[in-house]
C-alpha cells in the first residue's frame, strides 16, 4: 500500500482537473418540475421554438449542447417559452425565439425552476435511456458474488496440492478473475479491436452495448461450465464414498475449477469494461460523475440480489428433501456441500442470465446513442 501511496502521489500532478458543475440531481429535479408546472401548455412542433442558448456552450459551463429528440416528449415542456404560448398574437414565435434564446438574461431573468433549455432537457432524457441498461446489468452483477462464496466453496473440498510440497489456498484461485482481465485487456485493444475495426468500420470495433451483450454470453458459458464441474465433483465424491464426509478431500485436481474463473474474467472483460465505458460515454458532459456512480451501484446492487435470490432459493427448496433429511439438511443449499445442488444453482443463474441476454438484446436494439452537435465538440 506504500509503495501505490507513492505512485498515486507521484502521478497527482499530471492530472487533468476540471471544474465542478453542480449538482446533476438538481438539474434532473429542476426539469421534471418545470415540466409538471407546464403540463398544460402544447410543445410546439418545431423544436426551434423551444428555448436554448445559442452560444458555443450550453447553459452549465464545460458542457457541450445536444441537439433536441423526439423521445420523452412531456420533458419537452420545461424549455417552453411562457410569453411566446400564452401571446402568440401580438408576437412572432420564431423571430420572438430566435431573438430571446440569442441572450443569457432570459436564464437570469427566469427561476431554473420554471424554464430549462434543450440541452438540460436532453441531458434528463439521456440519463433516463441509461436507467433500462442500469437493470440489465444487474443480473450480471449477481454472477461474480459466486466468485468469493460457492466457487471458493468447491475449492476447499478439492484436492489443492501443486507437487509433494506446495498447497494453492482455495481462497487464491480467486486471483484468476485479475489475471485473466490484466491478460486479455492488452489482447482485446491491440488484437480483437483492430481486427474487427476492418469488417465493421467502427472505431471501437464493435459498439459498447455489442460488448455488454458478448459479455453476458459469455457469463452463461461461465454458470454452464460451473454446473458441469459441479456434477462431476459430486460424481465423484459419491464414487468414493465421500458424500456424508464434507471435510474430506474429494480426490480431483482443483484446478477444474478453472474453465468458470477464466470465462467470468473474460465476461468481465467485455461486460464490466464495457459497461463502464458505456455509462461514463453516454451520460452527458456535466454528470459523468452520476454516470460512474450508475456502474458501481451495479456491483452493490448486484451483492443484495444475489444474497437476495439465495434466501429465497433456500427457502423455496428447504423442504424439498421430504422427510429424509432434516430440515436443515434438505434443499438445494445446505450446510454439506456434497449434499447441496449446487448445480441447478448454476443452472438457473444460466437460465437468468439468458432471459437477461434477450431482455438486453432489445433493450439494444432501440437504444440510441448520444448525439452532441459538431460545432460544439471540444
Amino acid at each position: 500500500m506504500a509503495v501505490f501511496l507513492c505512485a498515486f502521489v507521484s502521478g497527482s500532478g499530471f492530472y487533468r482537473h476540471k471544474r465542478p458543475m453542480g449538482s446533476p440531481l438538481s438539474r434532473i429535479a429542476q426539469v421534471f418540475v418545470a415540466s409538471v408546472c407546464k403540463w398544460r401548455l402544447e410543445v410546439p412542433a418545431d423544436s426551434q421554438l423551444l428555448f436554448e442558448i445559442r452560444d458555443k456552450e450550453s447553459v452549465v459551463p464545460g458542457s457541450r449542447r445536444i441537439p433536441h429528440s423526439n423521445s420523452f416528449r412531456f420533458l419537452d415542456k420545461a424549455a417552453i417559452l411562457e410569453p411566446l404560448q400564452q401571446q402568440p398574437e401580438e408576437l412572432d414565435a420564431r423571430a420572438a425565439a430566435a431573438a430571446a434564446t440569442s441572450c443569457k438574461e432570459i436564464i437570469i431573468r427566469s427561476s431554473p425552476w420554471r424554464l430549462s433549455t434543450v440541452t438540460q432537457v436532453e441531458e434528463v432524457k439521456l440519463v433516463l435511456r441509461l436507467l433500462p441498461i442500469w437493470v440489465a446489468a444487474l443480473l450480471f452483477a449477481t454472477l461474480p458474488a459466486q466468485i468469493s462464496t460457492f466457487y471458493t466453496r468447491q475449492g476447499t473440498t478439492l484436492d489443492i496440492n501443486l507437487g509433494p510440497n506446495f498447497q494453492i489456498p482455495a481462497a487464491s484461485l480467486q486471483s484468476l478473475i485479475p489475471i485473466t482481465i490484466v491478460t486479455l485487456i492488452p489482447l482485446y485493444d491491440r488484437v480483437f479491436v483492430p481486427v474487427v475495426r476492418h469488417f465493421t468500420g467502427n472505431v471501437r470495433g464493435i459498439t459498447m452495448l455489442q460488448r455488454i451483450g458478448i459479455g453476458i454470453f459469455i457469463s452463461i458459458l461461465s454458470m454452464v461450465a460451473a454446473a458441469i464441474t459441479e456434477i462431476k465433483r459430486v460424481k465423484v465424491a459419491k464414487e468414493h464414498g465421500l458424500l456424508d464426509q464434507p471435510n474430506s478431500t474429494i480426490p480431483m485436481s482443483v484446478f477444474v475449477l478453472l474453465p468458470q474463473y477464466v470465462l467470468l474474467g473474460t465476461a468481465e472483460v467485455f461486460t464490466s469494461i464495457g459497461a463502464l465505458e458505456f455509462f461514463y460515454d453516454q451520460a452527458p458532459d456535466s454528470m459523468r460523475s452520476l454516470g460512474t456512480a450508475l456502474f458501481l451501484s451495479t456491483i452493490g446492487v448486484g451483492n443484495f440480489l444475489s444474497s437476495l435470490l439465495l434466501t429465497a432459493i433456500v427457502e423455496m427448496t428447504r423442504l424439498s428433501g421430504g422427510h429424509h433429511h432434516p430440515p436443515h439438511q434438505s434443499g438445494w443449499i445446505v450446510d454439506n456441500l456434497n449434499r447441496c445442488r449446487l448445480d441447478y444453482f448454476y443452472w438457473l443463474l444460466a437460465g437468468l442470465s439468458g432471459l437477461n441476454l434477450c431482455f438486453f438484446m432489445s433493450l439494444a436494439h432501440w437504444y440510441s446513442y448520444k448525439k452532441i452537435n459538431k460545432t460544439t465538440d471540444f
